[in-house]
């Protein structure tokens, strides 16, 4: 449980820093271009900013699965491209793959909220034929709610003959 708060503390932290960063980009373009900028300078970033933001909200709200995508949206298209630059917009890429990282991290670590999970059945995996479906299936039947296969036979399979 505390590893998990840890890679939570850091997934907020570098989304934190990629919102940080990207305003500091945003100074520094429009420094440079004499404060008479392209309105793209001023456009585009509120699009990243609003990443960082959902990657922080979803660090405090313990959703890996979010986390991990605005990760790679906010990678794909700038932080790739921003990895090879020098200064220090480099760090909005790495930040970016970090923020990726801890999400599969945390995706992966025992205790992750299941973001699969069929509605209505805790434990069913939303994934069809998966073995928490059939588990749930099974449950449902036990209590009388589902098909039995008494009532169906031509839905059992048939016995191996030696």
């Amino acid at each position: 449980m505390q590893i998990r708060l840890l890679l939570r503390i850091a997934a907020g932290l570098m989304a934190l820093s990629t919102f940080v960063l990207w305003g500091l980009l945003v100074l520094y373009i429009a420094r440079e271009a004499g404060w008479i900028p392209a309105p793209a300078v001023f456009m585009l970033p509120i699009f990243f900013f609003s990443l960082a933001v959902w990657g922080i909200v979803a660090a405090v709200r313990d959703e890996p699965l979010k986390l991990t995508l605005a990760g790679i949206i906010s990678f794909l298209p700038i932080g790739f491209y921003l990895l090879f630059m020098p200064g220090f917009a480099r760090w909005i890429g790495i930040l970016n793959l970090g923020v990726i990282a801890l999400g599969i991290a945390l995706l992966r670590e025992p205790g992750a909220p299941d973001a699969l999970e069929a509605p209505g059945v805790p434990g069913a995996p939303g994934v069809p034929g998966a073995p928490g479906v059939l588990k749930a299936a099974a449950a449902l039947e036990a209590a009388g709610a589902g098909p039995s296969h008494e009532e169906h036979p031509e839905d059992q399979l048939p016995k191996h003959q030696e």
